[in-house]
């Protein structure tokens, strides 16, 4: 770095210091650089200055020592905060206190008459009382963040700090200048203005440009007594010196030469343990913070000790330091990181930086590279890894971009309406403003110059909670406007929803990962990682392993995990958007390669032009050679693209999948995706997904088109027509809508460290969303069109390049392949994971709560709408109202700001609102008319009739238009009119909306809702939830209520298990005594009948239920000629003139199908015997001569009974019907299982499965006919009980009941997944219970016993019933029942054998035991 050398310069700038100053300075330093040269004079005459020069040439001491200096004289007074340093980040505000603390003790031991200036920090992690004191004792000199200094500019404690400015430091300006957090910054700057007078702004940055366009930004306007605006001037010092760059790009001789199938990393890891063992201390950096967990991961296996360490923004800041320091004092050798470590963090000295992967800017880069060498005159040595062919690309042109420093130029932002939303609120919360002052004052900053009065007032009706005359009710109304006197302030509680945000950084919803037992904070972990984790599981985050032990609502606690293989967290929305800067380079690059690489020096010339080691320049030349090879084309490049149409789509997809090589970067593709998606449902009136990435735009397509022309065809001239019918149907827009609704305090953000779930955040912004759609003009639908249009997308640019390709200065290019070209291949994989992981969106998370559009669809469905009770609808009328203690307004404007939400205040209400408190009337903006109190801007304002009555309903529940009028002075003809059309635009409901009530009412759609949903919470349990082990003594206590034959049936309808289970065990077990003929009666008596449901599988129930059992019903026989006619046997053998074996087979086919029945079980019993089978009766004479004597015939015959088609009534006719259907099924389930969760569906017939009924369940929750809760523990999803049931469970029923049941019983919970180690489900197993407790198994028929009690146990003569059972059961008995082992030991030598022995006849020989039957 170099140095002003000649003396006479350097004590030219030194002079005019203090004594003091100068003194320690010359000590310390041999000579100022070139930018404190030249910055030192032009600071000292209290000139605005723009500063930029390269790291490590001593910004932050330029822009201090003035400042010192100006103590040291006596200039600046103590007592009081005078100099303002901000910074981005907050570990970078703790370097400066420390390294301005350094020279103070310095100056102070050296001169101890130099003033006690003071230092001190304040940010989000600055404790509460640090705080207190220092509002009583001021710092000098105050180090904050944005975030923070908003915050203190919107409390009474943090202006009394922040009145006596005289300078402030903007410190790395380029982090936030192109974003909303620059915006946030310099509007908070322009308020200190209105405090402090005119102080002088130094500004600092390493890289910047351009630099004109950020010192307007910064320097904002100054307004005078006349309300005239004049731009601040602010002067740019820019360095001279150039910072000398040590760049090497690396590939690794093993890894170039791995065998292909191995992973990259192994071999990289290697080497990257040799490059920190090479050096003191490095540095590593890369693109993701997953990226960081598993690399340093990597490196610690390969060296076989903590040498290095993660840091990225998810680690708690105690970790962060630590790890800083530990690399400081030499106890690390290197840290992996993210952007955190970008700027000018002290983490002592670094030998090199390593980077893992390009970054994907060149700013990003040169800040990263200079954190190596960081001290004037070093230089800055970097090793750059590729990690993927592609890279090798990026890596060469960041390389050279580094060197030239040519980097990015920025944008900066223009009004964003969500950001003004916030500072009106915070601006309000002071004082009280007068409107058209509180415009003038926005517009000081340079990002709100432009800002029209339309879209002012705009955004404050909208934070008012009001959008063209209608209250709406999503909007939480954050500040009051008095029109009459032209004032605004803030409503009541608006300053906590502002102290909550966080300022405009978007909310990711992330878990804290806490210590279990002390809760220290140790991290962050996405939302959609944990929503994967479970308990036990152990995953590594800051090199060590945790084990879960807990996942709270808020936290994720864990304990100190065992070493092995683990997991390393991931965090989404990590990907960066590479600029068009850039991707010309990269354009250009890949040009130059397509007309050189064929000269057999491009690889010398590589080599000298670019910093590329021999193995990375063969990669790269080798890569782009494979694709021209593949494609046999040219390589795509800046004047080039190549559309690769693909007849192998990845996964396995069909249809072929075309690519658009255009390496424009995301700012580009994103909008020419939805710009294509236009021009093709312009063609085709159909919609195509795209895939988007930095390189390209993946189509996939059925059909076979011309996708060159779907690229010509778009008009450049209507960009932002085709994005206008595309953008808003976007995820995209979705997404950046949330985050400005967040901006703007929109959306509730709960309590102080509680973290709100993202999912909870998309449901309430997307209902938001829908509801302010049908105001074009609506601000956050402006600033989300604003910020997709000019912050995310690069309109300009993908114009040019349009443009470029109308007039033949692109050229396009096809061709097609088998499968994806090189280039294509990172594509492809990208596309692949993007539809892998669409599945594990939380859209599967919040379908577990009550989903928002079936709510709506309830609301807005008349057959199939719940109604609400009439003393549910008239507490929360009254809680709607503010009747009810603790909700009545606490002072006088907030009885002014509820009057104006109300429009009008019935005089009767007034009354009620105000009877026990001092409010009164007497204010200058309340009025009465007609006995209804209003504001004086209500009285003068000629509200919209539709408006108006849409405003008034929702402070109602359900209310007769009769009623209505009558209350609020009203005729009831126009307001029907006005309800109508409410009705129409789906704002308002009608209808018979209350239980027992036939009237027709009128409702609110979102307050009936809202009603619906807190019916559904009024039913919620909050019984303590059962051990699983409870769940089989439940089920089967619910089951045998009634133990009449009828009864079961009853429960057990609809419910398919193997023909031979039915009479064997499911009976048996719930009838006492049960014997054939209980069943035959039922089929005599009351028509039941079996139904087949699969090979050997059938069902019970009788003719109304067919329709319940079949999602779709069966055809028709092909034996039965007459579907209304019985068969017998013989009566179909002479029918069909079939053999007795093949008849027998296409019954049963048939059968299996549902399609036909038999009226009587006999025919089952029998077929059993012969495994559904026959001994062959022949056709003819033989047959006749059979028949003649009836006893053979009968003997032989393999059938009893009548064979009938089964007769399905045809399929629901509408959606009512279709959805009554479907609650009827859940009715049936109730019956059987009282309650019921997805698992224990999972073995019922598909008509009864848990995804086709769960809407249903939530309908009928809503309407009350199930209640949600937790019953059982270990059932991972929602769980539902019917009234009766819940009655039932919570009281005790019999507990210590002993039963049996086979393992294939609805009731075991054999097979359903929530536990290791069940019993396996087989119709051989038992399983014998004693209340909760699993007492006894029988495996293989009884082969197999285990044994969970003592063999002296009282009741043991009445568990052993399950062994009587197998032996003397009517079907299928098990007449010589053998014992093998008994608790995993020979039968011989058990214990239990002497027990057993007492209750049966036992044979024992050398191998086993067996049981006899008696012979009586």
């Amino acid at each position: 770095m170099s140095t002003v050398s000649p003396t006479h310069h350097v004590h030219a700038s030194l002079k005019p210091f203090h004594n003091s100053i100068r003194s320690w300075f010359e000590q310390r330093y041999p000579s100022p650089t070139d930018v404190q040269v030249n910055a030192w004079p032009r600071i000292q005459t209290g000139e605005h200055l723009l500063i930029t020069a390269p790291t490590g040439t001593g910004k932050t001491m330029t822009a201090f020592l003035w400042t010192l200096n100006r103590f040291a004289t006596g200039n600046l007074a103590l007592g009081a905060t005078r100099v303002l340093y901000i910074s981005p980040l907050k570990a970078l505000n703790n370097d400066i206190a420390k390294n301005l603390l350094t020279p103070l003790s310095e100056l102070r031991e050296q001169f101890p008459d130099f003033p006690e200036v003071r230092v001190q920090t304040r940010s989000g992690d600055t404790e509460r009382q640090q705080r207190r004191r220092m509002v009583r004792h001021p710092p000098e000199i105050l180090i904050t963040t944005p975030e923070s200094l908003n915050l203190m500019l919107s409390s009474a404690s943090g202006l009394s700090i922040l009145g006596n400015i005289e300078t402030v430091i903007l410190d790395e300006i380029h982090a936030v200048v192109d974003s909303k957090r620059g915006v946030y910054l310099m509007t908070a700057i322009e308020r200190l203005v209105a405090m402090s007078g005119e102080f002088q702004r130094i500004v600092l940055s390493a890289t910047v440009n351009p630099l004109e366009r950020v010192a307007a930004f910064v320097g904002g306007y100054q307004l005078d007594q006349q309300n005239r605006f004049t731009p601040r001037p602010v002067g740019i010092v820019r360095s001279d010196a150039t910072k000398q760059f040590d760049i090497r790009i690396r590939y690794p001789e093993a890894t170039a030469n791995r065998p292909r199938e191995e992973k990259i990393w192994p071999t990289l890891a290697e080497d990257f343990y040799n490059r920190i063992e090479a050096n003191r201390s490095t540095l590593l950096f890369v693109n993701s913070r997953t990226q960081a967990e598993q690399i340093t991961k990597m490196i610690n296996e390969v060296a076989e000790d903590l040498i290095a360490y993660a840091h990225h923004g998810s680690l708690s800041r105690e970790l962060r330091i630590e790890v800083e320091n530990r690399l400081k004092r030499g106890e690390l050798a290197a840290i992996v990181a993210t952007s955190t470590l970008e700027m000018g963090i002290d983490i002592g000295e670094l030998d090199e930086v390593i980077l893992i992967q390009s970054p994907e800017n060149i700013a990003s880069a040169i800040q990263r590279i200079g954190r190596a060498g960081h001290r004037v005159g070093e230089v800055s040595h970097c090793t750059l890894y590729p990690t993927h062919p592609k890279d090798f690309v990026h890596a060469a042109v960041l390389s050279k971009a580094v060197e030239e420093q040519d980097i990015e130029p920025i944008s900066t932002i223009d009004c964003p309406l969500d950001v003004l939303a916030q500072i009106l609120i915070s601006m309000a919360g002071t004082r009280e403003w007068d409107i058209d002052a509180l415009y003038a004052e926005v517009r000081r900053s340079t990002a709100f110059h432009d800002l029209t009065r339309g879209q002012f007032d705009l955004v404050l009706n909208m934070m008012a909670g009001r959008y063209h005359e209608n209250r709406i009710s999503e909007l939480k109304a954050r500040l009051s406007v008095d029109r009459a006197a032209n004032t605004v302030r803030t409503q009541k509680g608006a300053l906590i929803s502002l102290y909550l945000s966080g300022g405009v950084i978007p909310d990711r919803g992330y878990f804290q990962i806490r210590m279990e037992g002390t809760g220290a904070r140790i991290g962050d972990l996405d939302e959609e990682f944990v929503w994967e984790a479970n308990v036990g599981n152990v995953f590594t985050f800051g090199t060590q392993h945790w084990e879960v032990k807990k996942i709270t609502h808020n936290d994720v606690l864990v304990a100190p995990g065992k070493p092995g293989p683990s997991t390393p967290p991931f965090w989404k929305s990590e990907a960066l958007d590479r600029s068009l800067h850039l991707s010309e380079r990269i354009g250009e690059f890949l040009e130059n390669a397509d007309a050189t690489i064929d000269d057999v020096s491009y690889s010398a010339q590589l080599q000298q032009k670019y910093p590329m080691d021999p193995n990375a320049c063969n990669a790269l030349i080798e890569y782009l050679q494979q694709q021209r090879t593949h494609c046999n084309a040219p390589l795509p490049h800046r004047h080039h693209v190549l559309v690769e149409y693909i007849e192998q789509s990845p996964g396995g997809a069909t249809g072929q999948q075309i690519i658009f090589h255009t390496h424009w970067g995301n700012r580009i593709n994103r909008p020419l995706a939805m710009a294509m998606t236009a021009v093709w449902h312009e063609k085709y009136d159909e919609n195509i997904a795209l895939h988007v990435d930095n390189d390209g735009v993946v189509l996939q397509l059925q059909t076979d088109i011309d996708a060159a022309s779907l690229l010509a065809d778009i008009d450049p001239s209507r960009l932002e027509q085709y994005l206008r019918h595309q953008l808003e149907a976007s995820g995209f827009f979705g997404a950046r809508f949330r985050e400005n609704a967040g901006t703007a305090l929109l959306l509730s953000k709960g309590r102080f460290n509680e973290r709100k779930p993202l999912w909870m955040s998309r449901l309430q912004s997307k209902k938001l969303l829908d509801t302010v759609q049908r105001w074009d003009d609506f601000p956050l639908l402006l600033e989300t069109w604003r910020t997709c249009l000019r912050d995310e997308f690069d309109l300009v640019g993908l114009q040019m390049l349009l443009s470029e390709v109308a007039s033949g200065d692109i050229q396009i290019s096809e061709v097609k392949t088998q499968t994806p070209s090189p280039f294509a291949n990172a594509l492809a994989y990208d596309q692949l994971n993007t539809y892998v992981h669409e599945g594990d969106n939380p859209v599967a998370i919040s379908q577990s709560r009550l989903r928002i559009d079936l709510l709506k669809e309830l609301v807005f469905s008349e057959g199939l709408r719940p109604t609400v009770r009439t003393n549910l609808a008239r507490e929360f009328e009254q809680r709607r109202r503010r009747l009810v203690p603790g909700y009545a307004p606490s002072d006088q404007d907030d009885l002014v700001d509820w009057v104006a939400e109300r429009c009008l205040l019935p005089k009767e209400e007034w009354l009620e609102l105000t009877q026990d408190s001092t409010l009164d009337d007497q204010h200058p903006r309340l009025c009465w008319q007609q006995n209804l109190m209003m504001t004086v801007d209500q009285r003068d304002l000629s509200t919209d009739l539709t408006a108006l009555v849409a405003n008034l309903l929702q402070f109602h529940g359900p209310v007769t238009i009769e009623y209505f009028c009558d209350l609020y002075r009203l005729e009831v003809n126009p307001v029907r009119q006005e309800v109508d059309r409410l009705i129409t635009d789906q704002r308002v409901i009608a209808g018979a909306l209350f239980t027992g009530d036939d009237a027709i009412y009128v409702s609110d759609a979102g307050n009936f809702e809202a009603l619906l949903r807190i019916g559904r919470l009024n039913r919620r349990t909050q019984d303590e939830p059962k051990d699983l082990d409870a769940l089989p003594s439940f089920l089967f206590s619910w089951q045998t209520r009634n133990n009449k034959p009828t009864e079961i049936l009853e429960v057990l309808r609809g419910y398919g298990a193997p023909v031979e289970s039915w009479e064997s065990d499911l009976l048996p077990a719930r009838i006492p005594g049960y014997r054939a003929h209980h069943l035959d009666s039922l089929f005599n008596e009351e028509e039941l009948l079996f139904v087949g449901c699969g090979e050997k599988q059938i069902t019970l129930c009788w003719p109304d239920d067919l329709d319940l059992i079949a999602l779709e019903p069966s055809s028709g026989s092909e034996i039965l000629l007459d579907d209304r006619a019985r068969y017998d046997f013989g009566v179909l053998q002479d029918a069909t003139d079939m053999s007795a074996a093949e008849l027998i087979s296409a019954l049963w086919r048939e059968t299996w199908a549902g399609q036909i029945t038999n009226d009587n079980m006999t025919s089952l019993r029998k077929a059993l015997l012969n495994n559904f089978g026959a001994p062959e009766v022949t056709s003819g004479t033989q047959r006749l001569a059979v028949r003649r004597n009836m006893r053979s015939w009968r003997q032989r015959v393999p059938f009893s009974g009548n064979w009938y088609t089964l007769t399905y009534p045809p399929p629901p006719a509408d959606a009512i019907d279709t959805e009554e259907l479907a609650k009827d099924r859940v009715r049936l389930l109730l019956a059987r299982y009282g309650v019921v969760f997805r698992e224990l569906l999972a073995r019922e017939l598909p008509a009864f499965q848990w995804r086709g009924l769960f809407r249903s369940l939530r309908i009928m929750e809503l309407a009350g006919e199930v209640i949600t809760g937790h019953f059982f523990t270990e059932v991972p999803g929602p769980q539902f009980i019917s009234p009766a049931a819940h009655r039932h469970f919570i009281r005790d029923w019999n507990q210590e009941r002993i039963f049996w049941i086979n393992a294939t019983d609805p009731v075991a919970t054999s097979g359903l997944g929530l536990r290791r180690g069940e019993v396996t489900r087989r119709s051989s197993n038992h399983l014998v219970y004693r209340g909760r407790e699993l007492v006894m198994i029988s495996e293989r028929l009884g082969r197999r016993l285990t044994f969970h009690i003592d063999p002296e146990d009282t009741d043991m003569n009445e568990i052993l019933t399950i062994l009587r059972h197998l032996q003397y059961r009517e079907v299928n008995p098990v007449k010589n029942l053998v014992i093998e082992t008994i608790n995993d030991i020979t039968a011989r030598e058990s214990p239990y054998l002497n027990i057993i022995e007492n209750h049966f006849d036992v044979v024992r020989d050398y191998r086993a035991v067996y049981l006899e039957r008696d012979t009586l």
